[in-house]
């Protein structure tokens, strides 16, 4: 029979230790680790480092497994949950206390002293009772029933450095596959949700989403969106290039002044049309930045919604400058300078109030653009 209690006792203490990994309601993880605590006599703190490493493992499990980030971040919410209700509000010491209050009765010994004579059962219970006895002194002892919730935290913000390292190798790989800026403006905008929704105060959020998600989302950010701009650069010069920008008379030609229209500035409807539809498809590159810079805020990340809108800015500032130099593929000299000032003409007619937010509303590079623009018509128009 001893050697059928030795047997019994070794496979509970691996069963609870291997299957705590995948523990994630606090109720479980209340009687596997004071179950633990039972059969190892480990103390408070030995217990929230057994948990928090085998949690660890999990989530390393899950990385290995291809699960998806939510699925990560959320699993790493669970964990703090429980870590707050056992080891700061005294969960798990309460329902230790209550085992060993000697009026516990385990169903497993009990089955095993039904076929026994009464001395067995007396003998464990017995010994039942200097386990409980030893694991109430042990918690009792000055500072081993519970832990200061300074120590908890340092644990937890230790762990959560770790896990969150770990898992920002899966969100560059997941970066890396994504080709638009919608991807990742709904993958910033679940992870951000997630965190700021019913987070453990132990723990952080905006350090998970610091470590979590490094540079890596906004790097890939900046690199989509400098590609969307460098598409509509592309187009709007096919656009340009095709179009018949104005009458072939001198500009300045009297002709009867229509409200509706640009030709008194020397622009034609086309022309004016084809930088309508730059700004227009530049307003949705600003629109995304803002949605950047809505989705940071509930996280005070200042620095991915600033680091689009420089991206932005540069971009646009390039763009236009590279278009004052459009039409020098034109053989009629004359022809090629009037089709760049009625461009620039078209540019500073523009809506002022649109460039100034694509430029960031950056003063150095609102007057770079207008000085390159005024100095283009006077210069094709001398």
């Amino acid at each position: 029979m001893t050697n059928l209690i030795v047997a019994t006792r070794s496979e509970l203490e691996e069963q609870n230790i291997s299957t705590l990994i995948d523990v994630s309601r606090p109720d479980w993880a209340t009687n596997q680790l004071a179950a633990i605590a039972l059969l190892q006599g480990k103390d408070i703190e030995q217990l929230l480092d057994l948990y928090l490493e085998k949690r660890y493992d999990y989530i390393l499990r899950l990385i290995e497994d291809s699960a998806t980030i939510l699925n990560i971040v959320d699993e790493m919410k669970k964990t703090l949950h429980i870590v707050e209700e056992l080891f700061v509000h005294g969960e798990l010491i309460h329902a230790i206390h209550s085992v060993c209050n000697g009026q516990y009765k385990c169903e497993l010994i009990r089955e095993m002293c039904a076929d026994q004579a009464f001395a067995f059962e007396k003998t464990i219970y017995e010994d039942m009772d200097r386990v409980w006895r030893q694991m109430r002194e042990k918690l009792s002892g000055r500072g081993s029933g519970t832990l200061p919730s300074q120590l908890v935290v340092e644990k937890c913000s230790a762990w959560i450095d770790r896990t969150s390292t770990l898992t920002h190798k899966l969100v560059s790989e997941v970066c890396e596959y994504f080709d638009s800026l919608d991807q990742i403006v709904d993958l910033l905008q679940a992870i951000t949700l997630s965190l700021k929704q019913d987070w453990p105060k132990i723990g952080s959020c905006r350090v998970v989403y610091d470590k979590l998600l490094q540079t890596a989302v906004v790097d890939k950010a900046k690199i989509l969106l400098t590609e969307m701009i460098a598409f509509i650069e592309i187009s709007a010069k096919k656009r340009f290039e095709s179009t018949n920008d104005g009458p072939p008379t001198a500009i300045f030609d009297d002709r009867t002044y229509r409200p509706d229209s640009n030709s008194h500035i020397g622009i034609s409807t086309q022309l004016y049309k084809c930088v309508k539809t730059l700004w227009e498809s530049l307003e949705k590159v600003n629109e995304k930045c803002c949605q950047f810079e809505a989705i940071c805020a509930p996280m005070a990340d200042m620095a991915t919604a600033s680091a689009m809108k420089e991206t932005m800015a540069t971009s646009v500032l390039e763009l236009l400058l590279r278009l004052c130099e459009l039409h020098s593929d034109k053989s009629n000299g004359s022809a090629r300078f009037l089709a760049r000032a009625r461009l620039a003409l078209a540019l500073v007619h523009s809506e002022s109030t649109l460039i100034s937010t694509l430029l960031d509303k950056d003063s150095n590079r609102i007057t770079s653009l207008n000085q390159r623009l005024h100095s283009i018509i006077e210069k094709n128009l001398g």
